[in-house]
């Protein structure tokens, strides 16, 4: 979903009436509308306030555990040792939460307890390379991005952000209907987020395409 439509979206549900003389459907009216809006002194600040709006949004699916899973493969080479027989797997760059860590020895496969430390992820030292799940950061929007770009956020959140922008705008003005909206958001992020395979099948599916 592009972030211009994530706020033409927001509009609407703000203002129904600005948007009747636009297709909803069409990505390219839609496109013009926001373009148009963007002219007209009474919209300019509140699109432009949007883009942090879309922002708190993605770090609070980030603060729920409902970032993008990821897997990482790690070469115990790449590992550092410590003096008590742990070892440091280092993170990707994207790392936000771990979810699992585990390692294979011939066909055998054991998951591994972990702690999140200041350079990694510290476990035992197996003596293999290990697999780390984890749930990964989500851009963030810069103040000159395109609103012609896509929103990158995990599947199908995007499309219950606009309810967010709208609850914020909403807060001090009709604090009944900025609460629904925001359930909404709410309901709808942790519905989506729960849907995504567990660990233990995200492993069992990993090895089983080997």
């Amino acid at each position: 979903m592009k972030v211009g439509e994530i706020k033409a979206e927001a509009i609407m549900l703000l203002y129904p009436s600005v948007f009747v003389k636009y297709d909803d459907t069409d990505e390219a009216d839609i496109e013009r509308a926001i373009y148009e809006l963007r002219l007209d002194p009474n919209f300019e600040g509140l699109i432009n306030s949007f883009t942090g709006s879309i922002n708190r949004s993605l770090a609070y699916i980030e603060s729920q555990g409902y970032g993008e899973r990821k897997c990482a493969h790690i070469k115990k080479s790449e590992c550092e040792k410590t003096e008590n027989g742990l070892i440091i797997l280092k993170t990707e760059k994207d790392f936000y939460k771990a979810e699992s860590v585990f390692c294979r020895s011939g066909k055998e496969i054991a998951v591994l307890d972990f702690t999140v430390v200041s350079k990694g992820i510290l476990t035992k030292d197996v003596g293999e390379d290990y697999t780390l799940i984890y749930r990964a950061k989500t851009p963030r929007l810069s103040k000159i991005g395109k609103e012609s770009a896509e929103l990158e956020a995990p599947a199908g959140m995007a499309e219950h952000i606009p309810y967010f922008l709208a609850a914020e705008q909403l807060a001090s003005e009709n604090e009944e209907l900025s609460k629904e909206y925001m359930s909404y958001f709410e309901s709808g992020i942790k519905r989506l987020g729960e849907l995504g395979a567990s660990c233990q099948s995200c492993i069992e599916t990993l090895y089983s395409m080997e």
